[in-house]
C-alpha cells in the first residue's frame, strides 16, 4: 500500500518488473510505499517452488501491522518517506 504525495487516500499499486511508486514515470504522482511484497520468484521459489498463492497466503501471517501503522503515520505527519535506514 502506498500513500499518495498529497497525503489524502491510501491506494494500493502493483508496479511492472522492479519499479516502485517512488521512481519517477512508474505513476502520475509519486508514491510512498508503507507496506510491499516482492512477488517474483526470486523472493519465494527456494520455499514456494511455483506456488505464489501460497507464498502471499503465508506473507499475510506475518506483516507487522503497528509497523505499517507507524510508517502511515511518519508519511502524513512528514511529508515524506519512511526511511529504510533506521
Amino acid at each position: 500500500e502506498y500513500v499518495k504525495e498529497r497525503f489524502d487516500k491510501l491506494e494500493i499499486v502493483g508496479t511492472p518488473n522492479q519499479d516502485n511508486p517512488l521512481m519517477k514515470g512508474v505513476k502520475d504522482t509519486i508514491m510512498f510505499p508503507i507496506l510491499g511484497i516482492d512477488v517474483w520468484e526470486h523472493a519465494y521459489y527456494l520455499k514456494y517452488q511455483n506456488r505464489r498463492p501460497e507464498y502471499v497466503k503465508e506473507w499475510w501471517n506475518v506483516v507487522d501491522w503497528n509497523k505499517v501503522s507507524d510508517n502511515c503515520a511518519y508519511v502524513v505527519k512528514n511529508h515524506k518517506g519512511v526511511s529504510v535506514r533506521d
